[in-house]
């Protein structure tokens, strides 16, 4: 009876350590297949990116443009729905040194219709919906209720004859869909105020006017 007994423990044990060792090699795949997939998908993101910017930077040189989105003149856009862009600038301030301090504020002009008007609070047009507010004189933001770039680099410091790309998030929660006729302004910091580097003290009403692009959204 003992010897029956010990035999079928070791059956079970037996059987317990291949269990354990499946179990541990199907474990072991799983980890490699997720490793594997989230670094293509990383990696292929990556490459997307770095296209994306080698465009933007090929669209600058070749336009000979200071300013340039991804997308283009037009961005087709769902309402309710986030999406990112991506933003280029280059300094063109040849022979300076350092850095340059710019500032982007982003402008709804109209909306096609003439019946409708940019979605804000109140609707009207004429108005920033993102980055620097430079209707208003003081260094002031858009206000959450006006904002449809809920993220955007407001002040940019680029190096001499440099380019950079920074993304952007916009978000339109509300408004009549139209195509509504947009302006990028970007200023640059007084000369006086250091070889134009001064990002932080200087009013809106201080910044000098450096470029500007205009494009369109077409909200469905």
């Amino acid at each position: 009876m003992n010897a029956l007994n010990k035999k079928g423990a070791i059956e079970i044990t037996a059987t317990a350590i291949v269990v354990l060792i499946i179990a541990i090699v199907v474990l072991g795949s799983m980890i490699y297949f997720i490793k594997q997939f989230f670094g293509e998908t990383t990696g292929l993101i990556q490459e997307q990116l770095e296209s994306v910017k080698q465009n933007l930077r090929k669209t600058i040189t070749d336009a000979r443009v200071s300013v340039a989105f991804d997308f283009g003149e037009e961005l087709k856009l769902e309402r309710g729905k986030e999406k990112t862009v991506f933003l280029a600038m280059k300094n063109n301030y040849g022979g300076k040194k350092g850095k340059v301090c710019y500032r982007v504020g982003v402008k709804c002009e109209r909306a096609f219709s003439p019946d409708n008007k940019c979605p804000s609070s109140p609707s009207q047009n004429d108005v920033y919906v993102g980055g620097y507010n430079f209707n208003s004189g003081t260094k002031t933001f858009v206000t959450p209720a006006n904002r449809w770039f809920t993220s955007i680099l407001p002040d940019w410091n680029v190096k001499n004859n440099e380019i950079d790309i920074e993304p952007a998030r916009i978000q339109m929660t509300r408004g009549t869909p139209d195509t509504y006729l947009m302006e990028l302004v970007v200023k640059v910091a007084p000369e006086s105020s250091g070889d134009r580097m001064n990002c932080e003290d200087a009013k809106n009403s201080e910044f000098e006017e450096y470029d500007s692009k205009s494009f369109r959204i077409l909200l469905t």
